[in-house]
C-alpha cells in the first residue's frame, strides 16, 4: 500500500521543504538532487536512504509512480547528499523488499512494513 497521490503532492509543496531542514539530524534521511526529465530543472527531495553493498536503497512511500523517480530512471541516477557525505548514484532499478541485497535497519523495516511498504530503488554506487 503505498500513500495516496494527493498526500505526494502535499508533502511536495509543505512536508518536504520542513523536512530538508531535518537532513543530518534525523538517521538515514537524505536530500536526493535530480533534475526534471523534460525541463533540466533542479530538484531535491528528502527520502530515507539505506546504504547496502555498493548500493543505497530508497523506500518507494508512494509507489513507483512518482515524478522524482521518473526523473532518476530517464537520467540514470542521482546524487544523495546526507551530513557530510555524497554519493553519486545510478543504474536504478525497481525492487521489492525480499529482493534487497541488504537488510534495512529493524525500526525502519518494521515502520514500513507496518504502512505496507514493498517497494524500493535500488541505486549503484559510482564513487
Amino acid at each position: 500500500m503505498a500513500f495516496p497521490q494527493w498526500l505526494a503532492r502535499v508533502n511536495r509543496r509543505v512536508t518536504n521543504r520542513v523536512m530538508a531542514r531535518f537532513v543530518g539530524i534525523v538517521p538515514h534521511l537524505s536530500l536526493l538532487h535530480h533534475r526534471g526529465r523534460n525541463t533540466g530543472t533542479p530538484y531535491q527531495v528528502p527520502v530515507m536512504v539505506f546504504p547496502m553493498d555498493n548500493a543505497v536503497a530508497i523506500a518507494l512511500t508512494y509507489g513507483p509512480d512518482v515524478d522524482w523517480l521518473k526523473n532518476v530512471m530517464a537520467a540514470d541516477g542521482c546524487t544523495v547528499t546526507a551530513r557530510d557525505r555524497e554519493w553519486v548514484l545510478g543504474s536504478p532499478r525497481i525492487v521489492r523488499g525480499a529482493d534487497l541485497p541488504g537488510t534495512l535497519p529493524n525500526p525502519f523495516r518494521m515502520f514500513l512494513r507496518l504502512l505496507r511498504v514493498d517497494c524500493y530503488v535500488l541505486l549503484s554506487t559510482r564513487s
